[in-house]
């Protein structure tokens, strides 16, 4: 987890030193909506892919979890700005 924390952490600290500018505020608004998904919903989808994991008999490594995690909740949280549905956005925002 600390590998990625790094990167995430200055990345995220450059994004918020350039919010303030007019032409950043719309990445800004995707990257919070999308933080907030995965912030809310990853304990949610690592449970799910445990159970499927588990019921499948497929042995997966922690490590693989995380990166499907990370994978999955980037993806749908991209989809959900894109589809910008307005009670959608409430519930994530």
């Amino acid at each position: 987890m600390t590998f990625f924390l790094y990167p995430l952490l200055i990345s995220i600290m450059l994004l918020l030193l350039n919010t303030p500018l007019l032409d950043k505020q719309n990445i800004a608004y995707k990257y919070r909506v999308t933080a907030n998904f995965t912030y809310y919903v990853h304990p949610i989808i690592i449970i799910l892919l445990s159970k499927f994991f588990n019921l499948t008999n497929f042995n997966v490594k922690e490590t693989a979890i995380y990166f499907i995690v990370c994978f999955i909740t980037t993806i749908i949280g991209f989809i959900i700005v894109k589809i910008d549905n307005r009670y959608l956005n409430k519930i994530v925002v």
